[in-house]
């Protein structure tokens, strides 16, 4: 049986090893099977300051955290995760840019969620159901702070706007980070 991408699971998880071992072979073809996804959030993300290219390489930078971050044992697919993490950085980049908000509705990203309008209600919903299942783990693994730190960054936050919004200092924001990174690169 093969996942979205056309590999098998264990294909995959031998390719993510790879990677998470620093092969820049098994990136390449990682990276390969991931373009259509990557081009199809990159499109609708771009805005006149920020290419498509540029957010492609935001892409391709959080397919290789996540590639390195993945936990195989979750309930979460690699490609849900992948996709999680590279949306979350194209945004954060999105914002640097322009300073405004993103469209981050289920409604604004089903539109174009795969390139001639694969995507189908069933797959967004599991999409969905992956992404949940996540971040409950993530829940259980790390401290309230490094949870609350983790998601506002993820939602591409800076230091700044994550310590307000969670009523905490930019430092302590920056240390609960590197403590989950660190937990979470332990735990993979």
């Amino acid at each position: 049986m093969r996942n979205g991408n056309g590999f098998s699971p264990a294909d995959e998880a031998a390719l993510i090893a790879a990677v998470h071992d620093g092969s820049q072979e098994a990136f390449a073809v990682l990276a390969a099977k991931q373009d259509a996804m990557l081009t199809a959030l990159a499109r609708q993300l771009v805005v006149p300051a920020l290419e498509e290219d540029d957010l492609k390489q935001e892409g391709l930078l959080a397919l290789l955290t996540a590639a390195k971050t993945f936990d195989p044992q979750s309930d979460a697919s690699f490609t849900t995760y992948a996709r999680l993490c590279a949306r979350h950085r194209m945004i954060s980049a999105r914002r640097r840019v322009m300073a405004l908000p993103v469209p981050t509705s289920d409604e604004d990203m089903a539109a174009n969620d795969l390139p001639d309008g694969q995507a189908g209600p069933e797959r967004l919903l599991l999409e969905k159901e992956d992404e949940r299942r996540l971040f409950e783990r993530l829940k259980d693994r790390l401290s309230p702070l490094e949870y609350g730190a983790l998601r506002e960054y993820l939602d591409g936050y800076s230091y700044e706007e994550i310590a307000a919004r969670l009523g905490a200092t930019p430092k302590s924001v920056d240390n609960a980070l590197s403590r989950a990174r660190r937990k979470l690169q332990n735990s993979y």
